[in-house]
């Protein structure tokens, strides 16, 4: 790559380092055979167009559609505009520059034939979780994971995020008969296509592809070599090894004002800053030079001449070619495939091909089959189901079986408990979204507020701000008694300015509608104090905190789910763990303990010592409990006097309790006081 968020790292010139000798000894022979073929560039338009065929990798972490295809279509206007000088904002080009700035006559072609024949929207959806999230050092993975035939399509990579900040990288043309395996252009996902840029404006406008490309077809940076170049007899041979783009000795970021940083001679010029090899913004650069269409022209004629060849634009469908057809390759999306028994899901053909007739199976679904390229089922009993479809055209058929696709819910009673303890999956039943396919709700092994594991929400690594992830728990059918929710959170800021949110839905009907019933951001979700800008924060044993929700409006519900909603603010990560759903069904109107009573510590491996704060004399009934409601201890109803009282847990009954939650439910003749208290393992 070539451009960055903050600091100064070209992703391609990092890729040079490793090349071997033989390549670096036909670049340099390409490169004289350049300068002796360049001449004096000319800024004539010949009406000689070359015609690129492109096709674009999305790597996604599922099958959902983070990057549409009119995005796709804006980026590949975008190269378009920008490589034929016909983008709106040339008329920003300094005087000193317009009679250098070029139309490079190059049009770049969603490829409309595959390399098997087939049909293809020049769009390759790939579903690779573990490539999505792209570093530059995953280079091989991701390429040999899926590639087309580099001599005759332009591979451009878009994983969902980069690391480490980069906007992109390519390849040069000369790498092409060494490394044809790494050939094309890797783009962030969150600076792909117009009007999609993050985490500011400053790259939304499509610029950081028209950059990388540049570097595909041969161009340096400006700013290459820094002041080197400066003269007529060298301006071909140093720096970018262009003469009519004046030295720059640094990259340049921002949009800059008039700059001079070097002093060429005979004529001295400013810094062709708008230059699209530069650092600038992407509404600061708006131009490419003579000298630069002349390098990418030789090299699109020499390394890369098959890819304009008469021949390559009619296999790929770029000469306006229609495939003759291939056989189809079954695939389908669904609306859903967690909900309640009765519930419809549409499901929607997604098969390549592409195919004229289909053939579906729900195993217990209502309809069982269907012919119906795009039907919708509801399943009449709770289950696990397979979902079937076989796809065919006039040359041949596939089929694909998706053996546990559809889970309908089975409603359990409350209470439930859950601490996450001992799993590598999500708990049954419960399932995650991704809505910006950067991760989403994980199993962690690294901490918990009791025991030895959590879930966790990664915001660190999330790029995009305001992004959602939900956690969604199984379905609870609350027979008409009221409930509290208790959970443990643990959250440290990364910035003062930068803040995540953690909410709380209901739903009463499976999932389909939701009510938001809790919310915390920022300062107030915050169990630690400081700012995490290192790396993930990871929650010590004391940066837990309990929080408590009064479910007892929904006491009703014979469906009811609970969703915990990440919302990303480009900050850090959110634990959860010790979800409990607490039926309290001999409780008229429980209340959460906001000053009943004192209990530490707490956690405790020993029994804690519990205070209770009275303003007059009371009688006090008071029960330890586990989260399913059995009553492990119960201390003698009592007069309690003004002043401090306190209620002792026997050692040997808290000794031989069993680590875990447990409920203390302490009333009086007017209040009824709820709180919770933990036993750690050893």
């Amino acid at each position: 790559m070539s451009r960055i968020y903050a600091q100064a790292r070209c992703g391609t010139m990092q890729l040079q380092a490793p090349q071997s000798k033989a390549w670096q000894r036909h670049a340099a022979e390409q490169q004289i055979a350049y300068q002796k073929a360049a001449g004096t560039p000319s800024n004539k338009i010949t009406g000689t167009e070359r015609v690129i065929p492109v096709v674009v990798h999305l790597i996604q972490q599922s099958p959902l559609a983070v990057i549409s295809d009119a995005r796709v279509q804006s980026q590949i206007d975008v190269l378009n505009e920008d490589f034929r000088k016909m983008n709106a904002d040339t008329s920003s080009i300094p005087q000193e520059f317009q009679g250098v700035a070029a139309n490079c006559e190059i049009r770049f072609c969603l490829a409309t034939i595959d390399p098997n024949g087939c049909p293809t929207t020049g769009i390759n959806r790939v579903v690779a979780p573990s490539l999505a999230i792209h570093g530059i050092d995953d280079e091989q993975a991701l390429k040999s994971f899926v590639q087309w035939d580099p001599h005759k399509y332009l591979n451009m990579w878009v994983p969902v995020n980069l690391k480490d900040n980069l906007l992109g990288y390519a390849t040069f043309p000369t790498w092409l008969a060494f490394a044809p395996q790494n050939d094309g252009v890797v783009i962030n996902g969150n600076n792909f296509g117009r009007g999609f840029g993050t985490p500011t404006s400053a790259y939304s406008s499509g610029r950081t592809a028209t950059h990388e490309v540049g570097h595909w077809l041969g161009l340096y940076h400006t700013f290459e070599g820094s002041c080197s170049g400066m003269s007529a007899s060298n301006c071909m041979s140093q720096g970018d090894e262009v003469c009519d783009t004046p030295p720059t000795n640094t990259e340049v970021y921002g949009c800059p004002g008039v700059r001079n940083s070097c002093h060429e001679v005979p004529v001295d010029h400013n810094d062709q800053t708008m230059n699209y090899m530069d650092y600038t913004d992407d509404l600061c650069m708006y131009m490419f030079s003579a000298g630069q269409k002349a390098r990418i022209i030789f090299f699109l004629d020499n390394e890369r001449s098959q890819l304009c060849s008469p021949a390559n634009l009619t296999a790929t469908g770029c000469d306006g070619t229609v495939s003759a057809g291939c056989q189809p390759i079954a695939a389908f999306v669904a609306s859903a495939n967690n909900v309640c028994a009765g519930i419809p899901i549409a499901f929607e053909d997604r098969s390549f091909g592409p195919a004229t007739s289909w053939d579906w199976t729900f195993q217990g679904g209502n309809p069982a089959t269907s012919t119906l390229q795009n039907p919708t089922v509801s399943w009449a009993q709770p289950g696990v189901y397979a979902v079937t479809l076989r796809v065919s055209n006039g040359i041949g058929s596939d089929t694909l079986i998706q053996n546990t696709f559809v889970t309908i819910a089975t409603p359990s009673s409350a209470p439930f408990s859950e601490g996450f303890e001992g799993l590598t999956t999500l708990p049954l039943e419960w399932y995650a979204t991704d809505e910006d396919q950067q991760g989403s709700w994980q199993i962690s092994t690294q901490a918990g507020s009791t025991g030895q594991q959590s879930i966790v929400a990664d915001n660190f690594h999330a790029a995009p701000a305001h992004t959602r992830d939900d956690l969604v728990s199984h379905v609870v059918d609350l027979h008409g008694t009221p409930a509290m929710l208790y959970f443990d959170h643990a959250y440290k800021r990364r910035g003062s300015f930068v803040v995540d949110s953690l909410e709380v839905w209901v739903s009463t009907d499976c999932g389909n509608a939701w009510q938001r019933v809790w919310q915390k951001w920022g300062a107030n979700l915050a169990t630690a104090g400081g700012y995490g800008t290192t790396g993930t924060f990871v929650p010590t044993a004391s940066q837990w905190h309990t929080d408590t929700v009064d479910l007892t409006a929904f006491s009703n519900a014979q469906a009811m789910r609970i969703r915990f909603r990440s919302i990303g603010g480009n900050s850090q990560a959110i634990y959860l763990d010790d979800i409990n759903l607490v039926s309290l069904v001999d409780l008229d109107s429980p209340v959460p303990a906001a000053i009943g009573p004192s209990i530490y510590p707490n956690p405790s491996v020993q029994a804690p010592s519990i205070a209770l704060r009275l303003g007059q004399a009371t009688r006090i009934k008071a029960r330890l409990c586990t989260v399913v409601g059995v009553e492990v201890f119960v201390w003698p109803e009592e007069m309690r006097q003004v002043g401090r009282q306190f209620l002792e847990i026997p050692e040997d009954v808290w000794g031989m309790l069993p680590a875990g939650v447990y409920f203390l439910i302490v009333e009086d003749t007017a209040q009824r006081y709820v709180s919770k208290l933990v036993k750690p393992a050893k």
